[in-house]
């Protein structure tokens, strides 16, 4: 047995006589003073605010309202706002301590700073010391405080607003100038000057147009003279058609007259060799090779240059040359008018990057020379907080991560996306963790690969689909039933109910994909199908598609049902969901009319599926799509007489009105009590009936959903993690570099990363680029409209120019077409003058020889008939030609009208441009004046307070009013009896000396005693510190019953009172002595600095026995003493909570208990303690 330390008795002795004799002399020497010290931190002050406000620079301001508004965040004191009579009666009652009254010019002379001699406002107040003068003291600090603080707040509104900004002003003024001139001075050259230039180009192309012009009526002349000519020709051949009239009526009336044949063969003959016959038939033979020079193609190629020849030259060029040259010269003109239109859109654009790198390069050297000086000024100092914050922000997300491991998200049905997305987050946390060390808080996990074996297990069991919707009636004598299966199932059960009967099965009746039914009435059409899912991978993401299609049709039988019904099973493995349109699934529906259409205007089915595009046909719901499905290729032979294709139909075309909202249909089996949704209405066409279906993986039961949240929340801590990579480095979540595996994290970040913001990128560029952009985004800003107007301009002359090239190239091709006439013309003509030549020579004949002539009279006249023949189509030919000449001087006119359009829109376009030279000249014109008004702004600084100086001397008056414009005035002091205060500092002050005593001997004690036991370390640690926190509880509960005895015996309080009071000292400082045994046995020295600094923050700072100190009016608040003293104060008044005050006591006793349970000694690690030798020197 231990030989029992006799210090400990005495230990316990000096404990209660320092506890109970400190508590009597402090406390009953303040319960014999006749004069006690009063409590005046605590002051009930009436607040009377006439203050009225006044107006300052335009903004309406108010001293009076703005000391109310603070005052109540003061907790010094206890403020009431009143009126002046309730104060004054409330002072005279004891009620207030302190009456402060604002009066009503208060702010009004407070900023009455303009004039030459300000006035003093002056704050009343009244005290009731109440025949103590510490209270009054106590008064006179506020009142002082509240003028400091009356002070501080006008000196602020003047000297902050004004001065303060004044200055920061004329720091930077002159710099903003300069940059103003540098960038005035770019505009200038970069934008204006370059500008200033386009009105001229526009000219060119304005006179460019002018001579197209001029060529082209030149050419519309040419046309008119052909004109004309042909006219005259065509009235020729007129002519000459009616002399070969003439001759054939001569002949007629001569044939029985042959005794003046002779006469009359002469004057023909002499007609036929007259020189006007000659004449005219080269005439005409002239103008027929002029016409066909005119419209063939020239041989030497067209020019570039403009058409400017004579109009009686005709053969310099042709028609078809002009015409060619005239639709090149327009093609130039649109090009030139173009690349004009590139270069003022490249000015005027934010992408300019030949004005944007000039507006960058002396934004760059100005900033360059303002921060020349500021060397060690780095953007990355700036930023490394951010830095910081993103990094641990990766961490964090890295530490949630499931797995790091790639094979636990191989082959479990998430998409490849998804995969390579995680894929390529668990690299690069494996890359970031190879230099940062980050760990994972858990273990990786397995249950994604685990739930999606269950969910292929339940799909191989079974799933169950239902799709209900309202068919119309069948006028056929059958119908039959095409299923499409989605790929990758298998059909376990098909179950069909027709409108009016029960359901029955047809999984048996299934022959590739068709089931025979008999023709059905109005009403509900219902679908069950139980599907079962193949081996191989699925995608849980995709929904489940699935169509039917009914096509009623006469069939010569149909299909029984299955002998025995199939009923789906209720286990938990059948998954079952009834078809409805909401927002977790889609249907489309093919619903068309026309019940009556025969079987041959059905579509054809060669080389069709039952994918149809959506725009085959409409629905009558505005917010879906139905398209008409045709059927399977297996059906093509069925309806041999089918040939038509199907045409899509508009909504409303073949339906009611009322038939344009559609209504889905639900059904409930587990709910037969509740009323259900009407089913969807589908139609038909062309005897065709189609509903398909998209099923959501997650919509078929509870436990599928909760699957799909797994793995979502499963995967998105690395689609997180992969967006911080993306924000941070750049690159992680969507694709690595090619380099990724040979280069570090830091040398892949790219341009536009945090890291290569917070890490490398330099604060001139930085200011540079911003810069940069706001001077070009503000200069094309202003540019815009003009240049809008301009574009829109330019764009209806492209249009023009466009519309005449379209114009020309018709004109070209209706000169073809008349060069290919005119050949013909040509090479009739011809034909016929050697018919004329041969004729006339023939008739020379018949005149040598009148016998000859006589005998062959019948041949003659058929020759006469057979040359008006020939020379009709000659005549017509001319006449078409001239017609056809009228129409090419019609579309000529209308070219020239299309030019003169043309010449129009580019005088526009040229006033246009005018007037945005104009526009950007007065621009920079307003430029320059801004920055002669600056510089004048510079040079005014100097007027501002201009009332400072009285003359030539300074304004001594403005100066004292702004460094003191408030005086008080102290009306009077009326005293009141005094009561006994109680104080708590005396209290506090007790408790900390005795525990930190108490706490020094107990951990030096046990220090001692653990050195003699060189078994102790065999125990455990809880074991070791045993003893000694009970000792330690124990000698606390002590001290707080023999201080709480003692000092509820000369506290005013009631006997119930007295013995909680001794109950809450008891537990307060069993907490308080728990706490600083364990600060001073773990922390030794550093805790009895922690003691020592939480006393001196009280001792020095606390204002319970006089003024605390004013520099650091917080820092009381920081010291737990200073709540303790609350709570004592709130003890004493009756206002104290005790059951969460002993219950919070209860806590940090408990703690402290914990903490003393295990304290981790020094010679434990085998480290000598300076502390533990000098204990052991002592």
């Amino acid at each position: 047995m231990k030989k029992f330390d006799k210090r400990w008795i005495l230990f316990l002795v000096l404990i209660v006589l320092l506890a109970s004799g400190l508590s009597y002399l402090t406390l009953h020497q303040e319960t014999t003073k006749t004069a006690e010290q009063p409590k005046t931190q605590n002051m009930s002050v009436a607040l009377v605010n006439e203050d009225q406000g006044s107006t300052f620079n335009g903004t309406d301001l108010a001293f009076g309202d703005a000391f109310v508004s603070s005052v109540s965040e003061n907790e010094n004191h206890e403020w009431f706002v009143v009126s002046r009579g309730v104060a004054e009666s409330g002072l005279k009652n004891n009620t207030y301590d302190m009456m402060i009254v604002i009066p009503n010019d208060f702010s009004e002379k407070s900023l009455n700073i303009t004039a030459e001699a300000p006035e003093q406002v002056v704050l009343q107040y009244k005290i009731n010391a109440s025949e103590n003068p510490r209270l009054k003291e106590e008064a006179e600090k506020t009142a002082s405080d509240i003028l400091n603080d009356f002070n501080r707040r006008v000196i602020d509104v003047y000297f902050a607003s004004i001065i303060g900004n004044l200055q920061n002003a004329q720091d930077s003024i002159g710099q903003m100038v300069n940059r103003q001139a540098a960038y005035t001075n770019s505009y200038n050259s970069n934008v204006f000057q370059p500008l200033s230039g386009y009105t001229d180009q526009f000219g060119m192309v304005r006179e460019n147009t002018e001579v197209s012009k001029d060529s082209f009526t030149s050419f519309g002349e040419l046309l008119a003279s052909y004109e004309e000519q042909l006219v005259d020709e065509t009235q020729l051949g007129e002519g000459f058609v009616s002399n070969l009239d003439d001759v054939m009526n001569l002949k007629e009336t001569n044939n029985t007259d042959l005794v003046n044949f002779q006469d009359q063969m002469n004057q023909f003959s002499q007609g036929l060799t007259a020189g006007e016959v000659d004449q005219r038939l080269d005439q005409l033979a002239a103008t027929n090779e002029a016409i066909n020079r005119q419209f063939a193609a020239s041989q030497q190629g067209v020019v570039d240059t403009v058409m400017a020849r004579p109009a009686t030259s005709l053969n310099t060029t042709n028609i078809y040359s002009g015409s060619v040259s005239l639709q090149q010269q327009l093609q130039d003109s649109s090009e030139r008018v173009a690349a004009l239109q590139q270069d003022i859109d490249a000015y005027l654009t934010e992408s300019n990057e030949q004005f944007r790198a000039k507006v960058g390069e002396r934004i760059r050297s100005t900033i360059e020379e303002e921060l020349d000086e500021d060397q060690m000024l780095n953007i990355n100092k700036l930023f490394e907080d951010p830095n910081q914050v993103a990094r641990n922000r990766i961490n964090r997300a890295i530490g949630e991560l499931p797995s790091l491991n790639t094979e636990d998200f191989q082959g479990v049905g998430l998409p490849d996306s998804t995969v390579n997305e995680i894929t390529n987050v668990i690299r690069m946390t494996e890359k970031y963790r190879e230099n940062k060390g980050v760990s994972i808080d858990r273990n990786p996990s397995t249950i994604l690969k685990d739930e999606f074996d269950r969910l292929n297990e339940k799909l191989r069991e079974g799933i169950q689909l239902t799709d209900t919707v309202n068919i119309p009636e069948n006028k056929k004598e059958g119908q039959l039933f095409r299923l499409q299966v989605p790929e990758g199932f298998t059909i376990k059960h098909l179950g069909i109910q027709l409108p009016g009967e029960a359901e029955q099965g047809f999984t048996d009746a299934i022959k590739n994909g068709e089931v025979k039914l008999p023709a059905n009435r109005e009403g509900e059409f219902k679908v069950n199908l139980t599907l079962r899912k193949d081996e191989g991978s699925f995608d849980v993401y995709k929904p489940i598609n699935w169509s039917w299609t009914l096509e009623q049709k006469d069939l010569g039988d149909v299909d029984k049902p299955d002998d025995l019904a199939y009923k789906a099973t209720n286990g938990n493995l059948l998954a079952t969901i009834q078809v409805k349109n909401n927002g977790n699934q889609s249907a489309e529906e093919d619903a068309v009319t026309e019940e009556d259409t025969p079987v041959e205007d059905l579509p054809s089915k060669n080389g069709e599926n039952d994918q149809s595009s959506p725009d085959e046909g409409n629905e009558p719901n505005e917010d879906e799509t139905e398209t008409p499905v045709t059927p399977p290729e297996n059906d093509q032979d069925e309806n041999p007489g089918d040939g038509g294709t199907g045409q899509p139909s508009e909504p409303g075309e073949d339906e009611e009105p009322g038939d344009s909202e559609e209504q889905p249909g639900t059904d409930k089996p587990d709910e037969d009590d509740e009323e259900k949704d009407e089913p969807e209405k589908l139609y038909i066409k062309d005897n065709i009936i189609q509903h398909r279906i998209s099923t959501p993986i997650e919509d078929l039961d509870n436990t599928t959903e909760t699957l799909i949240r797994t793995v979502t929340n499963s995967i998105s801590a690395y689609q997180e993690l992969g967006s911080l990579y993306e924000s941070y480095y750049g690159f992680g979540l969507h694709g690595l570099p090619d380099n990724f595996g040979s280069a570090s994290l830091n040398d892949l970040a790219t341009n536009n990363s945090l890291f290569y913001l917070f890490n490398k990128k330099d604060i001139k560029d930085l200011l540079a680029d911003y810069m940069t952009g706001q001077i070009t985004g503000s200069v094309t800003e202003q540019l815009q409209t003009p240049a809008e107007a301009f574009r829109q301009q330019v764009g209806d002359y492209q249009s023009r120019v466009q519309q005449a090239i379209a114009d020309a190239d018709t004109l070209t091709g209706q000169v073809a077409a008349t060069t290919e006439q005119a050949a013909v013309l040509n090479d009739n003509v011809n034909q016929t003058l050697e018919d004329v030549t041969a004729w006339r020579d023939q008739v020379l004949a018949l005149l040598e020889g009148q016998t000859e002539i006589q005998t062959n009279a019948q041949g003659e006249q058929e020759a006469v008939l057979t040359l008006g023949s020939e020379f009709q189509p000659l005549l017509m030919s001319s006449q078409s030609l001239a017609e056809q000449a009228q129409s090419n001087t019609n579309t000529a006119d209308q070219v020239y009208e299309t030019f003169d359009n043309i010449d129009t829109q580019a005088r526009e376009i040229e006033q246009s441009g005018t007037g945005l030279v104009s526009d950007a000249e007065t621009l920079a014109s307003n430029l320059t004046d801004k920055l002669s008004d600056d510089q004048n702004f510079t040079e005014n600084f100097t007027e501002v307070l201009a009332n400072s100086r009285v003359g030539d001397r300074q304004n001594e008056n403005l100066y004292d009013f702004l460094s003191n414009p408030v005086q008080t005035s102290n009306e009077g002091t009326i005293a009141a009896q005094s009561e006994t205060v109680f104080t708590p500092y005396y209290l506090v002050l007790i408790s900390f000396i005795v525990v930190l005593f108490t706490a020094y001997v107990i951990s030096t004690l046990h220090m001692r005693r653990k050195q003699d036991d060189q078994f102790a370390s065999d125990t455990s640690l809880m074991v070791q510190h045993a003893p000694i926190t009970i000792i330690t509880a124990g000698i606390g509960l002590l001290e707080g019953i023999v201080i709480g005895i003692v000092s509820s015996y000369y506290l005013p309080i009631d006997d119930l009172n007295k013995l909680q009071l001794t109950a809450v000292m008891a537990l307060l400082i069993t907490a308080m002595l728990l706490i600083a045994t364990y600060l001073l046995r773990q922390m030794k020295m550093i805790g009895m600095f922690i003691l020592l600094a939480i006393f001196s923050l009280y001792l020095f700072f606390t204002d319970a026995i006089g003024t605390a100190s004013t520099a650091f009016p917080t820092i009381e608040k920081f010291s737990p003493l200073q709540y303790m003293e609350t709570f004592m104060l709130r003890i004493v008044e009756g206002s104290v909570n005790y059951v969460v005050a002993i219950f919070a006591l209860v806590i940090a006793a408990a703690i402290g208990v914990l903490a003393n349970l295990l304290v981790i000694s020094q010679s434990d690690k085998g480290v000598d303690n300076a502390d533990d030798n000098q204990t052991e020197a002592g």
